[in-house]
Order: C-alpha cells, then structure tokens, then sequence
C-alpha cells in the first residue's frame, strides 16, 4: 500500500474556502496534499473552524487566518505562519508526507486587523459598514468578535446599539506603548537571547539603562510586525526610541569606544638590545696570544706578503 493510502491520524486538510467550516477533528483523504499544522489548543476545541484571507494590516496584501466558530460569535484568530527550510518531509507513523513545511497557527488580536480600516475611514459608520472589503469580503466577519475591546483604539459614537467608532490615536498609541512595555519586561525577565541585548549584556554588565532600551527595541519590531508602518513610526517616536538607520552607526561607535577602552596601553619604548644584527656581528673578545705566536709576530715585522711580489707594478 502506498503513503499516499495509509491512514494517519496526526494530519488533516484544511479548506481554504471560507464559505465551509473546518472540522476541528483530523480527517484523512487520500488524494489530497497532507500538511502539518501546529494550532492552540483552545482553537480545536471550537465547534468549527475557517480558514479566510483577510488583509494584513503590516504588508496591506492577502493574508490567510484561522477563525474560530462557535454559534454565531468567532472567539479565536489565529495567523497561518509558514515556516520552510527546503528538501524536508515529515515522518507520520509509517507514511512520509512529502510537503515538509510548518504552517503554525499563532493567536492574533483582531483589534489589529480592524485597526487599518479604523484609520483610513472619512465618516462614521457601524463596524460592519466599516469592514466592507470587495477585495476581502471575510473581513466583515471580525465585527462578531465576542471579544473584541476596540476602546483602547477608539471612541464609541452614538448609543452601543449602533457600534460605531471613530480612530483615536491618543488612546493607539498609550495602549500600543503599554503593550510594548509590557512585552519587554517579560522578554528581560525570561532572558530571551537578542543579538543587541547580548552585546550589550556581557560588554557593559553594569549598564542595565542600555539592556532595558535593547528589550524594548525588540518589543518594538514584534509589535510593528501587527501595524501599518506610518504608525509603527509614530509608536517608536512615543517610546524614545533611536531612528534604526541611525542608531545602527553610533551603536558600532559605541562598542568599538568600549572595546578600545579596555585594551592596555601600547608600550612606547623599543627593546633595550639589538637583534638586528647577526650574533657573528658582535663584539668578540680575542684569546691572550701564546709566547711562541708573539715571537712569529715580531719576526713577521717589516717583511712583505708573498702576494706582493705578484702585483701589477
């Protein structure tokens, strides 16, 4: 029997179409591709699942979630993440799935993907007029939200009935900025290892100001990853943080000034003796000549070599 035929149960299908749920249960058909998928736990346990595309409010382009359904309200949303080394499969039992890519499901607030539509509307209209998208009709979905808490975003207009909100960018920002704030405290704590915040950990171990700033930068580019870029611009400038194009030059600055400062200093006087010279080249002392060798000298006085007699005259 081949692996496409055997029954596994560890994967599932999953349709793209938003029109049909998704059972929670895993099912097996053996003509179609099998893929891996990593989803909470809380999501299978809803009633029923869809898998929508619905517009990234980072990128503005098509983006496939998971919505959880449970009678008429979607409690969960999860953003399909790929993750893909190349030339992998997956080992089921005695079947290979030949697709070895990680699609995981990772929670997602919805408060973000309305948040663009919020942004860019011109009146002040009910939530699901709001979320009227042709290009991604699902997106009116997100208004049945059970909990969705678009407060922290925005101002109610009218009686609740009505569910319509204007965008505040007072209020963006402070929740956006707590949230980051939030994030880098639990980041410090856990000791997630950044290249930043490792440099600065163990080259100033007594510096804690620039190990905080590290972390929430960090928390920053998590954070600005759910947001358009105007205003993830917007919450770098309430936290004080550097512009990213330059604090990347005085960052180098700064730890090529701590690496100089803990180097010793160069000494400045050469060496005492010379080794340039070859140890033939130095000054020898001559052996006392004997009594016979001082008689031949005194005779050799006044008399000439016999090369002389052989010289051109």
């Amino acid at each position: 029997m081949s692996p496409e035929k055997r029954k596994s149960r560890s994967s599932s299908k999953i349709n793209n179409d938003s029109a049909a749920p998704i059972s929670s249960r895993p099912t097996t058909q053996s003509q179609s591709a099998q893929k891996v998928f990593f989803l909470n736990s809380e999501l299978l346990k809803s009633r029923g699942i869809k898998a929508v595309q619905l517009r990234h409010p980072r990128t503005d382009s098509a983006a496939m979630y998971f919505l959880s359904v449970d009678s008429s309200n979607m409690n969960i949303i999860s953003e399909v993440n790929v993750f893909d080394e190349g030339n992998r499969s997956w080992f089921m039992g005695e079947s290979i799935i030949s697709d070895g890519k990680i699609y995981l499901g990772t929670p997602y607030n919805a408060v973000y993907l309305i948040l663009p539509y919020l942004m860019k509307a011109e009146q002040n209209v009910p939530l699901d007029q709001l979320l009227e998208d042709e290009e991604f009709p699902s997106a009116i979905q997100l208004a049945s939200c059970s909990n969705l808490c678009l407060k922290n975003v925005a101002d109610a207009k009218g009686s609740s009935d009505l569910n319509v909100w204007k965008y505040n960018e007072k209020k963006t920002l402070s929740w956006l900025e707590a949230r980051t704030r939030n994030m880098a405290a639990v980041l410090m704590a856990k000791k997630v290892p950044t290249t930043t915040a490792q440099a600065l950990t163990f080259v100033r171990t007594m510096d804690q100001q620039h190990t905080k700033e590290a972390y929430l930068q960090l928390s920053h580019g998590i954070i600005s990853e759910y947001l358009p870029p105007l205003l993830s611009e917007k919450l770098r400038v309430a936290l004080d943080l550097p512009d990213p194009s330059k604090h990347g030059v005085k960052q180098k600055a700064t730890h090529e000034a701590v690496g100089q400062k803990d180097q010793k200093k160069p000494k400045l006087e050469g060496p005492l003796e010379d080794y340039t010279c070859s140890p033939g080249a130095a000054n020898k002392v001559s052996p006392p000549l004997s009594a016979k060798a001082k008689a031949l000298a005194r005779s050799a006085v006044g008399t000439k070599s016999i090369m002389s007699f052989f010289a051109k005259k």
